[in-house]
């Protein structure tokens, strides 16, 4: 991750932190970690800010394939504990919602031809 993408980071964790759900669960992935870049961030600066905001960073290479499943592993993690201290659970219940037909009309037989 480069500076301008933990710019466009702090931009997208105020819009998830607007429309999401307060018990949204966030991980930052600063990725391209393979990369030699002149542009670097301030990896102490982005983890203050992850935990600032409750989420965890981590370095990631998805080119390299490195870090990448434990940031699922973390969220799945964080999820099911979650859940399991919720008494609501995670998600809401969902709502049935629709209309109910009746028919009241009976069924007609069939006319059948040529019988």
């Amino acid at each position: 991750m480069d500076t301008d993408s933990f710019i466009r980071v702090r931009n997208w964790v105020k819009e998830l932190q607007q429309m999401a759900s307060k018990n949204i669960i966030m991980a930052i992935a600063a990725n391209k970690s393979d990369l030699v870049r002149a542009k670097k961030f301030d990896l102490q600066e982005a983890e203050s800010y992850a935990t600032l905001i409750g989420a965890k960073l981590f370095v990631t290479s998805a080119k390299l394939g490195t870090g990448i499943n434990e940031v699922f592993l973390d969220i799945a993690t964080r999820a099911l504990q979650k859940r399991k201290s919720s008494s609501e659970g995670l998600l809401p219940t969902p709502q049935r919602k629709g209309m109910l037909i009746i028919d009241d009309e009976p069924e007609r037989e069939e006319l059948k031809c040529c019988s």
